[in-house]
């Protein structure tokens, strides 16, 4: 990762892998997962062993495929589970929670009640989503973020399509025990619509809202090596960006030696 050298005490750094900030209070040349060496004697604020392993790893701006991001989004993940649990598992179980109550409660016709938990659920998922970016490398502004994913387009597509199909198998398989019991409270509604007694109680819906629970959390959690994947992705499309800038930059000064 291009980042500027740290002079012995500085109290801050700066990164240009998604953005030109000044990362206040630190006095270490790193900021994020990928990044380079600490400089001996000094002191950083936030340091534990997922940054420490992630030292050694390639920079995050290199030229790669698709399928390479999604390699190394998996390999990155399957290296610092339990720590990447350890950081993440309370807006994890939050909007686990939050999509387990919409679904119960929208099945039961409290739509009051679905609003409310669609609002946790999505609130959670955002700050489940952007810890996980944080790990990796610090947030770039969401206008140049979104210029540069237009124009690599092709790419994301491509990975969001690749990483959709494994996503899906992953979803269907971690929700089987939840979509069985979903499946039973059907069966006891349609025959309560035909005038059977329901059979189905509260405890019916306690435990289809546990299960939902405990189901939804596997699939974010096992799902957070595509969030990794898609940051090794937009550090290919900065790698890209820069390639093409120094072609331009010679290609102009070729041009004018010429003139």
């Amino acid at each position: 990762m291009s980042q500027d050298k740290i002079v012995p005490g500085q109290e801050c750094s700066k990164t240009r892998l998604f953005q030109d900030r000044i990362v206040p209070r630190q006095d270490c040349s790193r900021t994020g997962l990928f990044q380079d060496k600490i400089v001996p004697g000094q002191d950083c604020l936030r340091q534990d062993d997922f940054l420490r392993k992630a030292m050694d790893r390639e920079a995050l701006t290199k030229d790669r495929s698709v399928a390479r991001c999604i390699a190394e989004g998996y390999r990155l993940f399957t290296s610092q589970q339990l720590t990447t649990l350890r950081r993440t598992w309370k807006p994890l179980v939050a909007s686990s929670l939050g999509w387990a109550l919409s679904i119960t409660t929208a099945l039961c016709g409290q739509w009051i009640g679905t609003a409310l938990a669609l609002l946790l659920a999505l609130a959670a998922l955002v700050v489940f989503k952007r810890t996980i970016l944080q790990l990796v490398a610090p947030m770039p502004k969401c206008g140049r973020a979104a210029k540069r994913v237009l124009r690599h387009l092709g790419s994301y597509l491509t990975y969001a399509l690749l990483s959709g199909i494994i996503g899906l198998v992953v979803f269907t398989l971690l929700m089987i025990p939840a979509i069985i019991l979903l499946i039973e409270g059907y069966f006891d509604y349609t025959l309560a619509a035909e005038g059977d007694p329901r059979v189905l109680g509260m405890s019916y819906w306690v435990l289809t809202t546990a299960t939902l629970t405990f189901c939804l959390a596997l699939v974010f959690y096992a799902m957070i090596w595509k969030t990794f994947g898609e940051a090794y992705l937009y550090g290919a499309m900065v790698a890209q960006d820069e390639v093409r800038k120094r072609q331009q930059a010679r290609t102009t000064t070729w041009t004018t030696a010429a003139d």
